[in-house]
């Protein structure tokens, strides 16, 4: 990886491999409750960050983790 300043293109790319990273950790069984949370976190502001650069349409339903996982127990 290049340390010079990223251009927007790569700086998208890198917030959206960051999230299918996150997205793989959190399919994983984890036993420990406090790094479920934590990796629960890092997606959420990992998600904040990826609609900063590309807006969620308006009138599409967002969701947080948790609030995905109420909506699908």
């Amino acid at each position: 990886m290049s340390i010079a300043k990223p251009t927007e293109k790569e700086a998208i790319e890198a917030v959206r491999e960051a999230s299918i990273s996150i997205a793989c950790l959190m399919d994983e069984n984890c036993d420990d409750l406090i790094l479920g949370l934590e990796i629960e976190h890092v997606q959420d502001q990992i998600t904040i960050v990826e609609n900063f650069y590309d807006p969620v349409p308006e009138g599409v339903k967002t969701y947080t983790v948790q609030d995905w996982v109420k909506d699908n127990e």
